[in-house]
């Protein structure tokens, strides 16, 4: 008799390895990041955690930051249901956490009362670790400078007014439009709704429906002096111009909608390179006492403590330039004072200011002084008024 036997082997078995940092690459992203992180005290921006007895072990509040921090490192926004998601399918948060899997509120309570720090503080501290580990030339700064015309200019929100001015107006014109229909039509118990907004979709079942109950046929339409039309033509004839003027007006709001966006960007790159730019003055040691620019007429001239001019000839500054545009001396006198990095800058306004004084404020800060009477200034002002 033959002996049936069942298998009992399960065919997912435990395997090594045992640790995931030997199931990563090594040029795996979350190993350099750990690696870049552990040179980094990360205690410094979490709050005293009271220490308890009793209830179950707290999750590590520094594999947590790392975490988080990577999280947005990779996805550029992460949820906090998409850092516990990661934390159980993801092999690099998993590698992170070291195995546990803190759920969406226990890190939404962990960012809001562990976390003590602003974000850009750990970031400044990311990139000076950078910069000294892993031998960052920071003797170069390249600038690409690039001028590109705005897609946005000063009339687009003016024109963006009258847009939405005469829409609404076009609005009112299409209620009052319907409400005579609605008159005339009656006789067959059809009411044409009114609202306080139409899209073109709208008016042209609008219209359909009409053509339909008043049995219209465009070609016996009349037109020309002499010619009498119906009332029937003329409601189809005001309902299609007032959806073709519809459309128009739709399309004009996208291409300010989008008008709009590029805005928003360039204003948010720009924003960005002044971030990098002022990282990268605090990051490195003054190598210059002070500097004095002059200013006028939108042009800027440079001089050393000892009030003599700082040429582009000599090699007072190591900044490339990766564009084959001409420069201004403004561009010029930017790169000279980021390769320079005075501890003052005695910005002398011979004339009035303008953008290029408010960038160096924001980038340089409290190492700017404005000056507007002394003797560079009235000189400089004798000079430029006998011009």
């Amino acid at each position: 008799m033959k002996t049936l036997h069942n298998n009992y082997c399960n065919s997912k078995q435990g395997y090594l390895p045992l640790f995931l940092s030997d199931c990563l690459d090594l040029l795996d992203p979350v190993l350099t990041f750990d690696r870049l992180m552990g040179g980094i005290d990360l205690n410094k921006y979490l709050t005293d955690i009271p220490e308890y007895t009793t209830g179950r072990l707290r999750y590590n509040p520094v594999n947590m930051l790392k975490t988080v921090l990577f999280g947005f490192m990779t996805s550029g926004y992460c949820s906090l249901r998409e850092l516990e998601d990661n934390c159980k399918v993801n092999i690099r948060f998993m590698y992170l956490m070291d195995h546990q899997t803190p759920s969406y509120r226990t890190f939404g309570y962990f960012i809001n009362e562990i976390l003590q720090d602003k974000i850009e503080n750990i970031f400044n501290d990311i990139n000076h670790a950078i910069f000294n580990d892993e031998h960052v030339d920071l003797q170069h700064l390249y600038i690409d400078g690039s001028k590109f015309e705005a897609n946005a200019n000063k009339y687009t929100w003016v024109w963006k007014k009258a847009t939405e001015k005469f829409r609404y107006k076009l609005y009112e014109k299409i209620t009052v439009e319907i409400e005579e229909i609605n008159k005339e039509i009656a006789w067959s118990e059809v009411q044409i709704s009114t609202n306080s907004e139409y899209v073109p979709d709208y008016l042209n079942e609008i219209i359909d429906q009409l053509m339909l109950l008043w049995d219209l046929d465009i070609s016996t339409f009349v037109y020309g002096s002499g010619k009498r039309k119906s009332k029937e033509q003329r409601h189809y004839e005001h309902l299609t111009g007032f959806c073709q003027k519809l459309q128009e007006y739709i399309e004009k709001i996208d291409e300010l909608v989008d008008e709009g966006v590029n805005k928003y960007i360039v204003e948010k790159e720009y924003a960005e390179f002044i971030s990098l730019l002022k990282m990268y003055v605090n990051s490195k040691e003054p190598e210059t006492e002070e500097i004095h620019l002059i200013y006028t007429n939108g042009e800027s001239i440079l001089l050393d403590k000892n009030k003599d001019i700082i040429t582009i000839a000599n090699n007072s500054f190591n900044a490339k330039y990766l564009s084959d545009i001409t420069f201004s001396s403004n561009d010029f006198a930017l790169n000279a004072l980021l390769s320079l990095l005075p501890k003052k800058i005695n910005v002398h306004l011979i004339t009035k200011k303008d953008e290029f004084i408010d960038t160096l404020c924001l980038i340089f800060e409290e190492k700017v002084y404005m000056c507007t009477d002394c003797n560079i200034c009235r000189t400089y002002k004798i000079i430029n008024s006998a011009k």
